[in-house]
């Protein structure tokens, strides 16, 4: 069986990649998509790590890009059409493309996790960003500190301070007060203070953080 397979790849190393991606679409095309996928792996590898770096991806994230690159391949093979829109294009050309579509997609994803860790956090921050935006507090970074010098997560973290003083300046004083309070104080002793049950105070608190979260979900789940 070795001398076949040794055999069978030497046939094919004549073949362009257009012609081993066309050879590849056939019912029988195994062979000739093997022998496509060993050409250009170390192509496809280098090629996502240099987007990856361009996009500022982990080497996590390049690793699992890389594997889901090897399965892009065989789509890409089906989809491939040379004369497709009039003119010639070659599969390189065309899987290239699709490689930048799939290190996209996963920058995409990583912000859209990066928002979403951000909400698993959101309730300690509003708190915290509240007696910031009152005056109260410290400016440390507080839950979502963690950037790690990132200029992305710098940048998505400091519109999220400003939309988070810009909306907690629109809710009712009640509200606006029990969160900056609370930074401060226990809600008993806010209650004691102000001569309301500690239950309506946090009935209050859980609605302020709940419009907190309403008003800023669109922008951080986008």
């Amino acid at each position: 069986m070795q001398p076949r397979r040794r055999e069978r790849a030497a046939d094919f190393s004549t073949y362009s990649d257009d012609q081993l991606a066309l050879l590849a679409r056939q019912p029988d095309g195994d062979p000739g998509f093997l022998a496509l996928a060993m050409r250009l792996w170390p192509w496809m590898t280098a090629r996502v790590g240099r987007l990856c770096r361009r996009h500022g991806l982990s080497r996590e994230s390049a690793r699992d890009l890389r594997q889901e690159a090897f399965l892009l391949l065989r789509d890409v093979v089906a989809e491939y059409d040379p004369n497709r829109g009039g003119r010639r294009r070659q599969f390189r050309s065309f899987l290239s493309g699709r490689l930048s579509g799939l290190v996209q997609h996963g920058m995409r994803a990583r912000q859209r996790d990066q928002r979403r860790l951000q909400m698993v956090g959101a309730v300690e921050f509003l708190e915290h960003q509240a007696a910031v935006a009152a005056g109260h507090g410290s400016t440390h970074a507080g839950p979502l500190d963690g950037a790690g010098g990132d200029p992305a997560l710098i940048a998505e973290r400091r519109e999220l301070d400003e939309r988070v003083r810009r909306e907690l300046g629109r809710l009712p004083p009640q509200l606006r007060s029990v969160l900056v309070g609370v930074s401060r104080h226990s809600l008993y002793r806010m209650a004691r203070h102000w001569g309301l049950s500690p239950r309506t105070l946090q009935l209050w608190k859980q609605k302020g953080l709940a419009t907190l979260r309403d008003r800023l979900r669109h922008w951080m789940m986008a």
